[in-house]
């Protein structure tokens, strides 16, 4: 979720992964040269922004990566990144940015508690043991992995692994934010949908099991973010990340059902093509 203070800038829709839903990266995506991206850092900053987000695509793939990180540093910037970190599993490449900028926050991706289910999902063997080693030299540098949101975006193929995939974060990574992300139907996930796409029902029992597990540890937020608000795990003890300006006729839409439900003014609703497919029969109010 991007915050007002802080500017969003993609170098690059390319990427050095292949995941089976992704809504926007690019094989044959451009570089955006470096003096363009250097002039959004500016506009940003005239702007009162305080941070510059990465985005992609995967922006750590940029040629000119470290010299924009470098610039974003040298005009007293923060620095918020999401990527893959692949490139950091060099560990010079992540004291380079730890070097040249203050890194105020990292999301990535975790698909899976296993190469086996993550790389599936990204379809590029090795993916699963770059980011992890990533996250390991970052613990390694003294980085504050307080900062660090992994992402797992709930699908067919990792669906009953929600708690494995908790445990695995916290407990072997030592991350202490949590969060999931239901199917946006968008991009390569509308030509895999039968592949990727499960049920609300199916979803509800393995992360309600995943929440359960989460406070049994100390000090974990747990985050679920484009889905119904009624498919979650107790909204009082959640982060449910509600974002308004999503919710269009053709993209999150409230069915009739939604309706007579006292939390639709809180609630991103369901995807069109969900509501399509399923209808609204699994909601509950």
């Amino acid at each position: 979720m991007i915050t007002k203070d802080t500017k969003l800038i993609i170098p690059t829709l390319r990427c050095n992964n292949n995941c089976l839903f992704c809504s926007t990266s690019s094989s044959d995506g451009v570089f955006t040269p470096l003096k363009i991206l250097k002039r959004k850092v500016i506009i940003a900053k005239n702007d009162g922004k305080d941070s510059i987000t990465l985005f992609g695509g995967e922006p750590t793939i940029h040629p000119d990566f470290l010299k924009l990180v470098k610039f974003i540093g040298d005009e007293k910037l923060n620095l918020r990144l999401d990527s893959n970190l692949r490139l950091l599993s060099y560990k010079k490449f992540a004291k380079t940015i730890l070097k040249y900028c203050n890194v105020i926050s990292i999301q990535t991706s975790i698909h899976g508690h296993t190469a086996k289910i993550h790389d599936s999902i990204t379809r590029t063997k090795g993916s699963f043991d770059q980011t992890i080693k990533a996250l390991r030299n970052l613990s390694e540098l003294g980085f504050d992995m307080d900062l660090i949101v992994p992402n797992t975006v709930m699908v067919k193929q990792n669906i009953r692994h929600l708690e494995k995939i908790v445990k695995f974060e916290t407990i072997d990574l030592g991350l202490r934010n949590i969060k999931f992300s239901f199917l946006e139907i968008t991009g390569r996930a509308k030509k895999n949908l039968n592949l990727l796409l499960p049920k609300f029902s199916e979803i509800k029992p393995y992360l309600n099991d995943a929440f359960e597990f989460s406070k049994s540890l100390s000090d974990i937020s747990f985050s679920i973010e484009k889905g119904p608000l009624c498919i979650c795990p107790n909204e009082k003890e959640i982060n449910y990340i509600f974002e308004p300006e999503l919710i269009h006729p053709q993209r999150f839409i409230h069915s009739k059902k939604c309706n007579k439900c006292s939390k639709i003014s809180k609630c991103m609703g369901i995807y069109k093509e969900y509501l399509d497919l399923y209808g609204d029969s699994e909601l509950g109010y």
